[in-house]
């Protein structure tokens, strides 16, 4: 009774992986298959109960039900440890979370004697032959949970330290948390932690990050440069505050400045200091009798802004009425 009877050539029960992760460990890879078919063997098995010859074949039967009964329920721990074994062991196998290493190290050893087996003896009811296998099953479940519990443990301290983790999952995180010196690293997660960066421009020697860029490529130097070192949680937290602390100065800077000046500025920053502007201008026209008069002189000033949102450069005289510097309407590329 074979796990799976296959015709030669198809792709068997168990692979080996071929990374170095796996060591070449066999890993059942039909489940479904495999369970369906002890459940249809348990099926016939009480069917058989029915039949009037069940008498002379009861001892038979009954060790069978037995074994098929012990197979469901290894299979079924098989699965459950597997799969936790199989996201665990990239992750505690290179070294995260020494304090569980020892017991990772136990816990990977026992499994991989246990799968080893089933690769050299690939029938189902051998399972049935191996010494205190329930019980070894039963300690390895129990084992991998506590490391999976210690992992998630570790993982909700991060997010705890720095709340914008919880937009990344478990693996996205665990790459930043192990390579977090890394630059090439750092730019492919920050535009998922950053809703406004793209990506960011590091000093020379990549030990501090000296500007954010946006999707267009829109690049604003940071009013404080962010130094990579430390834990990331706390230099992630420094480059948010950084970037709230340059938009904050940019934008009392273009409060102060009634010209809408294009060039200077973030266009962040230049719509909501126009909307500022234009709110206090409108309520005041609107407080002395002036709004008709108002929105005569936003026509032309207005106006003079679409060439610069087309990329094209305004004449003079609408750079002059829009009361913007000769050079304000820079083409952006």
């Amino acid at each position: 009774f074979l796990m799976k009877r296959r015709p030669p050539g198809s792709t068997p029960l168990y692979s080996s992986a071929a990374s170095d992760v796996y060591k070449r460990q066999p890993l059942i890879k039909e489940w479904k298959d495999i369970t369906t078919q002890v459940s249809d063997h348990q099926a016939l098995m009480l069917n058989l109960k029915e039949s009037r010859f069940y008498s002379r074949f009861e001892d038979q039967i009954g060790q069978f039900e037995s074994k098929l009964s012990d197979v469901d329920e290894y299979l079924q721990r098989l699965n459950i440890i597997q799969r936790k074994w199989v996201y665990l062991e990239p992750i505690l196998g290179r070294g995260a979370l020494p304090q569980e290493q020892g017991r990772f190290k136990r816990v990977d050893e026992e499994y991989r004697a246990i799968m080893l087996n089933v690769g050299a003896n690939p029938k189902v009811l051998n399972l049935c032959s191996v010494p205190g296998l329930k019980d070894s099953l039963e300690m390895i479940a129990e084992q991998l949970d506590r490391c999976q519990k210690a992992l998630n443990d570790f993982l909700e301290e991060k997010r705890s330290r720095f709340s914008r983790f919880y937009f990344i999952g478990d693996d996205d995180l665990l790459e930043i948390l192990g390579q977090s010196k890394n630059p090439m690293v750092i730019q492919n997660h920050l535009k998922k932690l950053f809703a406004g960066i793209h990506s960011v421009e590091f000093s020379k020697d990549t030990s501090a990050i000296v500007a954010m860029k946006s999707s267009l490529g829109e690049c604003v130097p940071l009013d404080v440069r962010v130094n990579i070192q430390g834990e990331v949680e706390t230099w992630l937290n420094d480059l948010a505050n950084g970037m709230k602390q340059t938009l904050q100065k940019l934008l009392t800077k273009a409060l102060a400045d009634p010209s809408l000046r294009i060039e200077e500025n973030p266009s962040q920053i230049s719509c909501l200091a126009e909307l500022v502007h234009f709110t206090e201008s409108t309520y005041s026209s609107i407080a002395s009798g002036r709004l008709p008069n108002y929105k005569q002189e936003l026509m032309p000033m207005y106006s003079a802004l679409i060439p610069c949102l087309l990329y094209t450069s305004p004449s003079p005289r609408d750079r002059q009425k829009s009361r913007m510097p000769s050079s304000a309407c820079k083409k952006k590329k």
